[in-house]
């Protein structure tokens, strides 16, 4: 899943981190324009091919750094 997002994400210009947790769940940190966050969101949603996507939980924040480039942690 973590490629997929990598790769969704490049596709549409959004940065930030994706990084698989110790509960099995797929954290994502992402920042971009308001649109584009939207669409990235719906492609999370949708998910990798073989992916069970149970949920997509999105929070604002505020942000503290600039990202210019999306990363696997």
């Amino acid at each position: 899943m973590r490629e997929y997002v990598v790769h969704l994400a490049e596709k549409l210009g959004v940065t930030g981190t994706v990084e698989n947790m110790a509960d099995g769940s797929v954290e994502v940190f992402a920042q971009g324009h308001s649109n584009t966050l939207l669409e990235f969101v719906r492609g999370l949603e949708v998910g990798s091919e073989g992916a069970e996507v149970k949920n997509v939980i999105v929070e604002q924040r505020e942000i503290h750094d600039i990202l210019n480039r999306f990363s696997i942690l």
